[in-house]
Parts: structure tokens; sequence; C-alpha cells
């Protein structure tokens, strides 16, 4: 490499920084591989740490970590079984979630009046966050 000259040398690095991702990148499928096994396994804390601190849930905006466990805990776990049910049977798709980017995963709404979806986005960081639980009104 002692006859390249500098300017080539420096072009290369450039190239190779730009094709590599950045640190704070994280693919999305690493991101829904570690979320799938955790709703498998009604792992909670690791659950918690990939929601986003701006959690919607069913019809309810910005509900905390420990309302969102406890109804899925309630009425013999039914959220819990639809939510693992989605992850085991769907796959999410590109969509938009509250006019900005998103990945949906379609679930089964607990009445023919709603829809249901999972919402992942990325955060200011541009990092995968578990973003939303919803069930909108059709």
């Amino acid at each position: 490499m002692r006859n390249v000259p500098k300017s080539l040398l420096l072009l290369m690095c450039i190239i190779v920084l730009a094709a590599s991702p950045a640190s704070g990148q994280e693919k999305f499928s690493s991101f829904y591989a570690r979320f799938n096994q955790a709703v498998v396994q009604k792992d909670t804390a690791t659950l918690q740490q990939m929601m986003s601190p701006r959690f919607d849930f069913l019809t309810t905006a910005n509900v905390d970590p420990s309302t969102v466990f406890a109804a899925l805990d309630s009425n013999n776990a039914q959220l819990w079984t639809n939510l693992q049910t989605a992850t085991q049977q769907a796959s999410p798709v590109l969509d938009e979630y509250a006019d900005q980017p998103a990945q949906l995963l379609w679930c089964t709404p607990t009445e023919t009046i709603y829809n249901c979806y999972v919402v992942f986005q990325k955060n200011k960081n541009n990092k995968w966050r578990w973003r939303a639980f919803v069930m909108p009104q059709k």
C-alpha cells in the first residue's frame, strides 16, 4: 500500500464508513426477534425496556407500563394470548402510526368494531421501540 495515493486511501475509508451501519442503528429484524422471544416468555422486564416512554395502549395514549402488564394479565391473559398469537402467526408491515413511519403487526381485536395492531417505531436516537398495542375503532 506504499504506492497508493493518500487521497485514494481517504476515499476508500469514507466509502467503508458510509457503507457500515451507524452504531446507534439497530436492524428491525434483530429488534423484532428479541421482542418476539420476550412476548413468548412473558418477559415483562425485557418488554418494558423495549417500550417507548410514551406508550399507547388499547384506546388510551401515554399509558404506564405497570397498567399495560396488569391489563395483559387480566381476563385469563386474553391480551397476552392475542399478542403471542400475533407474533407467532403474522409479520410486521411498513406503515405509519401517528404520522410517523412504523412497523405494524396486525392482531385480533376484542370486538368487531375495532382494528388491532402492535406498533414499532424508531425513537429520536434511531433505536427501535415498542410504541403501542392499540385497538382503535374502525
